[in-house]
């Protein structure tokens, strides 16, 4: 199963976490924050979110992320989102790739 870590960081106020991998036969997004810039942002110290693109959508995504035709969609992402996490996320959202979104924000 491919799974490309984006973001991993650590500091003594903040974790963030942002991963893609193979999920039930599509892609997930997973976005995990923790601690006070989060408690700054949503009045709570923990934002969780997913967000899956169905493999019927790789192409388009593969193309929206400047890869080729056929290009595998996990190495497009490893290319171009690596150096630049928000990227995909970005991408997807504010893009013409159909999604789904969860999100919670708690404690």
């Amino acid at each position: 199963m491919p799974k490309i870590v984006l973001r991993d960081e650590k500091t003594a106020t903040d974790i963030r976490r942002l991963i893609v991998y193979d999920h039930a036969g599509g892609l997930r997004l997973d976005g995990w924050d923790l601690g006070d810039g989060v408690q700054a942002a949503f009045g709570a110290r923990e934002y969780e979110w997913t967000l899956d693109v169905a493999a019927s959508a790789w192409p388009a995504l593969v193309k929206a992320l400047g890869g080729a035709d056929g290009e595998d969609v996990f190495e497009v992402i490893r290319r171009t989102c690596s150096d630049e996490p928000e990227r995909l996320h970005r991408v997807i959202a504010d893009g013409a790739i159909p999604h789904a979104w969860w999100h919670r924000v708690g404690d």
